[in-house]
């Protein structure tokens, strides 16, 4: 995972390449709270457009589950995905949704950038 802070806009990109199965989510997870306490931002644009999902279906009704726990109520998350994942995306968001977490999921960057900078 690349995560970079944009300083001007204020928020956090984490770009992910190739796999990504559980063991990827809670790494990632790890890395994006040490990022966020650094930088004391709430806005992330996730970037998944070159993934490999690997991920099974009880494993993304339980990644919203994982955020709650590590305590990241607060967090504002963008997610750009590729259409050939959206179902899956579109079942992540409803259930991050559900509980009470701010996702919404996008297939193009500039729509993404302006929901999570608004």
């Amino acid at each position: 995972m690349k995560v970079t802070y944009n300083e001007e806009q204020r928020f956090i990109v984490a770009e992910i390449v190739g796999l990504l199965d559980m063991e990827a989510v809670e790494r990632g997870l790890v890395e994006m709270n040490t990022v966020m306490d650094r930088y004391k931002c709430h806005h992330v644009l996730y970037d998944l457009c070159q993934v490999e999902l690997a991920l099974e279906v009880h494993e993304i009704y339980f990644v919203p589950k994982l955020l709650k726990e590590a305590g990241n109520m607060n967090v504002k998350r963008a997610v750009l995905f590729s259409t050939e994942n959206e179902q899956d995306f579109a079942f992540f968001e409803t259930v991050a949704g559900n509980q009470g977490l701010n996702v919404q999921i996008f297939a193009e960057r500039k729509p993404a950038l302006d929901w999570l900078l608004a």
